[in-house]
């Protein structure tokens, strides 16, 4: 939430979004979200997804191709 003290979520650029995703599911994470891909203009194509790890906190994962 944007008002409460702390950081939103915390991102980690990764090789595989789907492999990374079933690693945080198999280790007690939970989805939060779906799977996008989308195209950034002169930049190339980003997939990403959040997840929550066991605690609670918002990971992102994001690959850039």
């Amino acid at each position: 939430l944007p008002n409460r003290k702390g950081y939103g979520h915390i991102a980690f650029r990764v090789d595989d979004v789907s492999q990374v995703l079933s690693r945080v599911l198999e280790n007690g994470g939970s989805r939060f979200g779906e799977l996008v891909e989308t195209e950034v203009q002169n930049v190339g194509t980003l997939t990403f997804v959040y997840a929550k790890d066991i605690d609670g906190n918002i990971v992102e994962l994001q690959q850039w191709k």
